[in-house]
């Protein structure tokens, strides 16, 4: 399952990486931009997070949609983006699962285990547990957004499968953020030292914005892989 997962996954994405990346932006941009206007309202800070992860998790589900469209083969639509602020509970429902698979774990870990085991023991139990339910939790993301309905039959591997689809996954996405922290802690004082002063500001811009363009690429990219592994097959027309 991890070679067929990543293998259709990558496939998709290399038909597909322009409109892949600029619908992963967007996405993006609403997350920021409900982050934006959540603060500038909500002075404490608990409410903040929640009302985050809930309107964060509608832009997210419109991403499902639209990189789910792709996979399968069908025409993208930009609409597709917006999809989750029109169907909450299909959205929700798409995206806790996996934000809880990621918080529950570091939480139990940091409440329950702190007096006794030292942070990197804490860490190595709480990616471990995570991984272990991660494939109940990945599966439920692109066939709750998909356009036959969360209802049309799911198809995935078994709970061992799943473990390598989540690698595959985690493989995929590895990258972006790699070569961005290898950039900002190693190359940014170089790229500064070897431009004259009139052109540093712009220099270290283009090189921040590469940096960006890897994570934006390489999520895209375990995207595809997410979707390869757990989507629906699609039994209606495009159109729908």
């Amino acid at each position: 399952m991890f070679r067929e997962s990543l293998f259709a996954g990558l496939a998709a994405w290399r038909r597909a990486a322009i409109r892949l990346t600029a619908g992963l932006a967007f996405a993006l941009f609403l997350v920021f931009a409900a982050w934006a206007a959540i603060v500038a309202v909500s002075p404490n800070g608990a409410a903040t997070i929640v009302a985050l992860a809930l309107l964060g998790g509608l832009a997210a589900a419109g991403w499902f949609r639209y990189c789910g469209r792709i996979v399968a083969g069908e025409a993208a639509r930009p609409g597709d983006l917006l999809a989750g602020f029109s169907r909450p509970l299909r959205a929700w429902a798409a995206t806790l699962p996996p934000l809880a698979a990621i918080a529950l774990p570091a939480l139990l870990a940091e409440l329950v285990l702190a007096p006794w085991l030292p942070p990197l023991a804490r860490c190595a139990l709480a990616a471990a547990a995570a991984l272990a339910i991660a494939p109940f939790a990945l599966s439920r993301s692109f066939p709750a957004m998909a356009p036959d309905g969360p209802g049309a039959a799911a198809r995935g591997p078994a709970w061992f499968g799943g473990i390598g689809a989540a690698l595959a996954v985690a493989a995929a996405v590895a990258p972006g953020p790699a070569a961005w922290a290898l950039l900002e802690g190693y190359a940014m004082d170089s790229i500064a030292a070897s431009l004259p002063i009139s052109a540093a500001s712009w220099g270290l811009g283009a090189a921040r914005l590469a940096g960006l363009a890897c994570v934006l690429l390489s999520a895209a990219a375990a995207s595809c892989v997410w979707a390869a592994a757990w989507a629906p097959p699609r039994a209606a027309a495009p159109g729908r």
